[in-house]
């Protein structure tokens, strides 16, 4: 059995480990969820070759049961071929098989090719919903070749704003800097009719990863009123967009280029080496678009199974 911080070392050597499999995240929704965290380390020929966290719910006699496995499993470096991703869930299919009153939901982090969905479907899994996709922005090169990599139109903008003496950003990570992102996330989100996470899973989270120094808050400032906000989580070598918000004052000077520019530079120095900027429904959409600007890779996974 691995101790926290041996969890965590193993969790920050995996590339692109999603938000949903982290610990502090698990420790963040369970209690606004109603479920309970379980971990698991997956070994192959006696070798750790990736880790596992499930959230579940069982009712008295365990008649009534849900497990969830979401963006995952997490795959140790030198791992995560179709053949390990088929053992894996050939093994978690045996130990947590189907049957009446229990329901399972997987979304497998593993790429979304016809190798892969076979490898799943020899796994015993079923596909329940079309694939998923996020943006995922490789912060191993340096600012300056990242910065050449900004489409030339993204990179105009972001000049421009940077240019701007009447914009000023802010990195104070504080109980009143959450606060007022998460009530400018609020009533975005109320104005626009946008999906997300509730404002309560929101708090869980600040709260969380605040107190484990993995949450970081931006605001740009523009004549002593908040024009834009993110709030960005840490996940082992990882880091999640998880929220944000601009005013119209806020698209017009561009304030939200200057919020993730200056994101990804922080993220960096924090050594952190992949940001997932969040999902997508469409390539070609305007959100699509404005994350790849910044240089986001699209990266598909296969979507529900269970």
């Amino acid at each position: 059995m691995l101790s926290l911080d041996q969890w965590n070392e193993r969790f920050a050597s995996a590339r692109r480990a999603s938000l949903l499999q982290s610990y502090d995240y698990a420790r963040a929704a369970c209690p606004v969820l109603g479920l309970k965290a379980r971990w698991g380390v997956i070994e192959i020929d006696g070798v750790e070759a990736g880790l596992v966290q499930i959230l579940e719910t069982a009712f008295p006699g365990n008649l009534l049961h849900g497990v969830h496995l979401d963006r995952g499993p997490v795959w140790l470096p030198g791992f995560g071929t179709a053949d390990h991703v088929a053992a894996f869930f050939n093994a978690f299919h045996r130990a947590i098989p189907r049957r009446l009153g229990r329901r399972r939901r997987f979304i497998p982090e593993v790429p979304d090719t016809p190798e892969m969905r076979q490898a799943l479907v020899r796994a015993g899994l079923r596909a329940r919903g079309s694939s998923y996709q996020t943006v995922w922005l490789d912060l191993d090169p340096d600012d300056d070749a990242r910065r050449a990599r900004l489409r030339k139109s993204w990179r105009n903008e972001l000049t421009k704003a940077q240019k701007n003496t009447a914009l000023h950003i802010d990195w104070a990570t504080t109980p009143r800097t959450i606060d007022e992102a998460i009530a400018g996330y609020h009533a975005d989100r109320t104005l626009r009719g946008y999906p997300g996470p509730s404002v309560k899973m929101v708090r869980a989270l600040a709260r969380q990863f605040f107190a484990t120094n993995n949450l970081l808050v931006g605001a740009v400032r523009a004549h002593n009123e908040t024009i834009a906000m993110v709030m960005l989580l840490i996940h082992g070598a990882s880091a999640t967009y998880q929220i944000g918000w601009t005013t119209d004052v806020g698209r017009e000077y561009h304030a939200h280029h200057l919020l993730l520019w200056d994101s990804s530079v922080i993220l960096k120095q924090r050594g952190i080496r992949d940001f997932d900027l969040g999902g997508i429904s469409d390539d070609k959409d305007g959100l699509a678009i404005f994350k790849t600007g910044l240089g986001g890779t699209i990266i598909r996974t296969p979507g529900f199974y269970d």
